[in-house]
């Protein structure tokens, strides 16, 4: 309220001294007319000059307008920015949250520079143990990193407020400046201004510099967790020295015997006792976090049971979707391990330990489902049992005395199981080098634990069943994401995605494989000591390369390659489909319209994603103006056909002369268009063999397309009949089969006309129309008969083709021949009756009229 009454009286303010100068003008245009005392004292009027003089100091110039204008708008909205900062700074103040922080995190650092203190003089060290230790320093430093980049965002934030309010008391410095506006400036609400200004920057700094000494506490923090990184570096050669070194008696003497004692169990039991109760305290303190993902759990449970009824016995979400509690248990597993550094929960580390229990139980359900193979199942569950076995023993912190025994105990079994099964036949090659491994791995573990290298002998047994684990987890993982796909696109909302459900992912699982198997590579990189976390392992193997004509060529940059290809050929085959199913008919484009407009955006979509990969790559314009000229100067040497017949497809796909299903004759060839492409068009003839043409022969050659503008053709069927027939008769009855036929069209109508008189017959001619042109061949052979079988009706005789032969001369014996048989011809004809014309003697005699002159 109290701003809105300052900002109306400056206003009132400003509105009565910019109307002064006019009042002044109105009173210098009135007469100026002497007082009494004036005229008593010098008996004439003023001078006009004076007044003007008067008139001119009172009239104030455009730029003093200017200046009160920006002063009163600036002093008007100057209060309202304190009272914005203000709650702004309340908004973001760290110095509680920060102080938490650091105090939590700084304790949480010095637990595990005592633990690794601990871990250095400890008799026996595990590797499962640097491992724990390792992960809690990559959580502190994404902790500390995330902090210190919100303390960074903070800072410049401050710096950029306080900048602006040194430029605003410079502004009123540069207005107190001003001798117009210093009346102005002497009035109380103005000389608050300085106050406003001066508080804001108090304020600024009162916030910047607890914000800057928190960036501080978080960069000592830094240095600290540098420090524990270069003592987990020297734990972890410590622990790589002894692991070659026999540290330990061997199995085969007493010595090692006598270490198992009453107090190695009372030890154990302590152990066990803490495990416990350190967990119960953090179940309660997480009990709110444990109760939301149990419920989500069950909530996920009754979602998947649900879905069974969803899709097919064939489908890959159906294994998952008839074990509810073994999917949901992986999924809670999987997204534990991916979202639970992004949230704050006082979780210790070993409840990682029995996540990875929880998810190798899950993966031992889901493969009992998803496996038919009776002889693999039995190995997945030993190997699933095993590491579990080894987890729990690790999380519990039990002696190095009993973690040897069990792993010279499992080992020693799968040594004997090994043996059973030398007699077994193995059915492919890989179940043989699967049963080769179950023999000699263990045979290196028996041997280690009988030798006394039990660092060895444990970190070698628990390192092949985690690499096992791990390629059992992801290959699961595999099959859960494309069976999760194949249900999520069961319910999409196009027919065309439901109806190729299975095409859809079986194009996306080459990516999917790819990805899952750099993943599998980085994590059992980790498991071996190769690089200290997954995210290094996945960077470094995807960097991992050469260098090559200015390009790093390495993993990564082939499967940057790889995903944009693929990726832009997948999006071109679904904008196929869609435009083919789903937009053009609803236009009611011909096919060939269609298969037109889908082969034009297929060539768009791979010249963008070409495009989108020479940028990934790094091309910039000057490459790819190098790039063109190579072209133009391979093009202008050997690529001149490739180019012509590349325009002539495009001049195809756009002018249409030919589509898609037309039938078009070329030279002596007929038959229809199956593919038109950019390079050729193939041609399958009507004998079923395909015919190449290049694009360029279609363009610049003559090619009769029988059906371009529609496919209705005219077929035309001569007929000759013998000399004296009725020609009316015969065009009535041309006309009659014509009409009943059903291929014909009866408009036009069928026209039989009556063209020539032949050397032997009277030459006619049946024209008409059918609806298609492959129809033609058909229409032609049955008006034939129909035309054949009245004529036979009506006694009308297809005549012979006759042929005058000319005798110059012949022998007597010929003559007598010949005679006897024109007399024989003659007694066979007048003893056949006239219905019924004489036959040849012989079916293969030439049947030909002869003629002797």
């Amino acid at each position: 309220m109290q701003q809105v009454f300052f900002f109306l009286t400056t206003s009132i303010f400003l509105l009565l001294h910019l109307l002064q100068p006019y009042s002044n003008v109105a009173k210098a245009e009135e007469p100026n007319l002497p007082t009494a005392a004036e005229t008593s004292q010098e008996g004439s009027p003023a001078p006009p000059a004076s007044s003007t003089q008067s008139d001119q100091k009172t009239l104030l110039s455009n730029e003093q307008k200017t200046s009160l204008i920006n002063f009163y708008t600036w002093s008007a909205v100057l209060p309202k920015d304190f009272i914005d900062l203000q709650n702004k700074l309340r908004s973001n103040s760290l110095d509680n949250r920060a102080s938490l922080h650091v105090q939590a995190i700084t304790a949480d650092i010095h637990d595990l520079q005592w633990e690794i203190v601990t871990a250095r003089t400890a008799p026996y060290l595990q590797k499962m143990q640097i491992d724990r230790f390792q992960r809690k320093l990559n959580r502190f430093k994404t902790q500390v990193s995330d902090l210190q980049t919100l303390l960074a965002e903070i800072v410049a934030k401050l710096s950029a407020k306080r900048n602006e309010w040194l430029v605003n008391k410079e502004k009123l410095a540069s207005f107190s400046e001003q001798e117009d506006l210093a009346p102005i400036l002497a009035m109380d609400k103005n000389q608050d201004l300085g106050k406003i200004i001066e508080q804001a920057l108090q304020l600024i700094e009162s916030n910047l510099v607890p914000t800057l000494a928190a960036g501080a506490d978080f960069a000592n923090l830094q240095v600290k967790l540098e420090s524990i990184k270069a003592d987990l570096r020297s734990l972890d050669k410590q622990f790589l020295q002894s692991r070659s070194e026999r540290t330990f008696p061997t199995l085969l003497s007493l010595d090692f015997y006598k270490q198992i004692n009453l107090q190695l169990f009372v030890d154990v039991y302590a152990n066990v006792k803490r495990f416990v109760t350190a967990h119960n305290t953090l179940i309660y303190q997480n009990l709110r976090f444990i109760v939301i993902g149990c419920l989500l759990f069950i909530i996920l449970c009754c979602v998947i049971a649900i879905s069974r009824h969803y899709v097919l016995a064939s489908s890959r979400w159906y294994p998952f979707a008839t074990c509810p509690f073994g999917t949901a248990l992986f999924l809670s597993t999987a997204a534990y391990a991916i979202f639970i550094q992004k949230i704050n929960v006082n979780f210790e580390n070993q409840w990682n330990l029995i996540i990875n229990i929880l998810t190798v139980l899950a993966v031992m359900r889901l493969v009992s489902k998803s496996i038919d193979d009776e002889w693999k199942r039995i190995v997945f569950i030993r190997l699933s049992l095993y590491m579990i076995v080894i987890m729990i023993l690790a999380s519990l912190e039990l002696p190095q005395i009993l973690m040897l025994l069990f792993v010279f105990g499992a080992s020693f079994a799968a040594l004997i199981i090994y043996f059973t099964q030398l007699k077994a036949q193995c059915h492919s090659t890989f179940q043989r080098v699967l049963r080769n491994l179950w023999g000699v791995l263990p045979a290196i573990v028996v041997v280690a634990s009988l030798a006394g290298y039990e660092q060895f002998a444990i970190f070698f047994f628990s390192t092949i069943i985690s690499s096992i684990a791990i390629c059992l987890v992801v290959w699961m993982m595999f099959h859960l994401i494309s069976g999760l796909l194949e249900l999520l696109l069961k319910l999409a909302p196009l027919d065309i995605i439901r109806a190729n459900i299975p095409v859809i992912v079986k194009s996306i699982q080459p990516f999917l494989a790819l990805m899952h198997l750099m993943l599998a590579i980085g994590l059992v990189s980790v498991i071996w000591d190769v690089y200290p976390s997954a995210d290094i392992a996945m960077d470094k193997l995807s960097n991992m390369g050469f260098d090559l004509a200015g390009f790093h060529v390495s993993p990564g940059f082939i499967l940057t390659i790889f995903l944009v290809l693929y990726g832009a050929i997948l999006f071109s085959r679904a904008i196929q489909a869609l435009l083919l199913s789903e937009v053009l008919p609803r236009y009611k484009a011909e096919k060939g319209v269609q298969l037109s407009i889908t082969r034009l955006v297929h060539y768009a979509i791979l010249t963008l994603g070409f495009l989108v990969l020479l940028k990934v790559l790094g091309f910039q314009l000057q490459q790819l103006t190098i790039l063109g000229g190579a072209l133009g100067v391979g093009i202008g040497f050997g690529l001149q056909a490739i180019v012509n017949n590349f325009v002539s497809g495009l001049i195809l796909l756009f002018e249409r002369p030919i589509k898609v299903g037309d039938t078009i004759q070329v030279g002596t060839e007929l038959g229809e268009v199956k593919n038109l492409g950019l390079r050729a068009t193939i041609i399958q003839t009507f004998d079923n063999s395909e015919i190449v043409v290049p694009n360029a022969d279609l363009v610049t050659g003559q090619v009769t397309n029988w059906t371009l503008a529609e496919r209705k053709v005219r077929v035309r069927i001569p007929i000759g009949v013998a000399y004296g027939t009725d020609v009316s008769k015969v065009l009535e009855i041309l006309n009659s089969c014509a009409e009943s036929h059903p291929m014909v069209l009866s408009t036009p109508k069928p026209a039989a006309l009556f063209l020539a008189f032949g050397a032997s017959s009277l030459d006619f001619e049946l024209r008409f129309w059918i609806p298609e042109y492959l129809d033609k061949m058909t229409a032609t052979s049955e008006l034939n008969q129909t035309i054949e079988s009245e004529f036979a009706l009506n006694n009308i005789e297809i005549p012979f083709q006759q042929t005058d032969l000319h005798i110059r001369s012949v022998t007597e014996a010929a003559a007598r021949a010949l005679q006897g048989k024109l007399e024989k011809e003659v007694k066979i004809e007048e003893s056949t009756s006239p219905a019924e014309p004489a036959v040849p003697d012989s079916p293969t005699e030439n049947p030909e009229q002869t003629k002797v002159a």
